[in-house]
């Protein structure tokens, strides 16, 4: 019985990765893994900062606010960018903050409105002090 039941928990194991839905972090890790954009990440950051710190930040401020994994990729994508532009960390440190708000889009050709969740990048006080100095 002992054989049966390990064998069944290996073969869970081995199928659950794949049958498990892609969340938004996962697809926001996944993007920002790519060399390409490693590379246009990295020449947007200051020298104080490397690509792998800022990815790894992101991820965290993501996963700990669960309204940001109802957003959409491209607006997550859009507030690294500009987070990375002006060298700012989001999260606890107070530099820049990643604030959901939802978007109505237009119907069109009778299709009805719908809303949807951006991001939107918005600098803190301490993230100011940071790029007066």
């Amino acid at each position: 019985m002992a054989k049966s039941n390990g064998e069944l928990m290996a073969k869970m194991e081995a199928q659950a990765p794949a049958e498990r839905p892609r969340s938004v972090a996962d697809e926001v890790a996944n993007y920002l893994k790519r060399d390409s954009v490693k590379e246009q990440i990295a020449s947007a950051l200051p020298k104080h900062m490397t690509p792998d710190r800022l990815a790894r930040v992101v991820l965290t401020t993501i996963r700990t606010n669960p309204t940001l994994l109802e957003c959409t990729v491209p607006s997550l994508m859009s507030c690294t960018m500009q987070a990375a532009q002006l060298g700012l960390e989001p999260g606890l440190l107070g530099h820049c903050y990643f604030v959901p708000f939802n978007r109505k889009i237009k119907g069109s050709n009778g299709t009805p409105d719908r809303w949807v969740k951006d991001v939107q990048f918005i600098i803190g006080y301490k993230g100011l002090l940071d790029l007066v100095r």
